[in-house]
């Protein structure tokens, strides 16, 4: 299995640099890198936090670049059209995704994450995405990224097939 880098590394690093936590009242101190490093993928109140405020545009960048995905299948995603995608990257880094939009963004990147980190090459995690899969009636793993329950279902075969356990 190749070491790919996790988009919650990256990700974690683009959030220091383009978006403050919050940080509850009685903690005078900014969140430090090693504070958020490791936390994004893994903690839900974090998450909570993020879709409440609106993932803001770079992270969908850098979640977009390692998604191998089209623009046209985020669209899909995201239930916009591609010309809206695109008007939204001409906003500029202020712009926040809504809420419903920053969770599935959220889930596609972690489906990614656990992809990318099983499969050896890209080729391969991408040709598993296209490839109807009998453990989902025939249906394709990348039709499956468009709500929150098909993404959990992923994940949890990702997880499956890596520990050699098929159904």
């Amino acid at each position: 299995m190749a070491k790919y880098p996790t988009l919650e590394a990256k990700i974690s690093q683009v959030m220091e640099a383009a978006m403050v936590l919050t940080v509850p009242p009685t903690h005078k101190r900014k969140q430090s890198q090693a504070d958020i490093q490791g936390r994004l993928f893994t903690n839900p109140l974090e998450l909570s936090q993020i879709i409440q405020a609106g993932l803001p545009y770079p992270l969908f960048e850098v979640i977009f670049q390692k998604a191998l995905l089209t623009e046209k299948e985020w669209s899909h995603i995201l239930d916009i059209s591609e010309k809206t995608l695109s008007r939204y990257s001409k906003e500029g880094p202020e712009f926040r995704f809504r809420r419903y939009q920053s969770e599935k963004i959220l889930d596609v990147a972690q489906v990614t994450d656990l992809g990318l980190s099983f499969f050896d090459t890209t080729e391969a995690y991408r040709q598993w995405l296209d490839t109807p899969n009998y453990q989902f009636r025939g249906q394709k793993p990348i039709d499956m990224l468009s709500d929150s329950h098909g993404c959990s279902l992923l994940c949890d075969e990702l997880g499956r097939i890596e520990y050699g356990l098929f159904s």
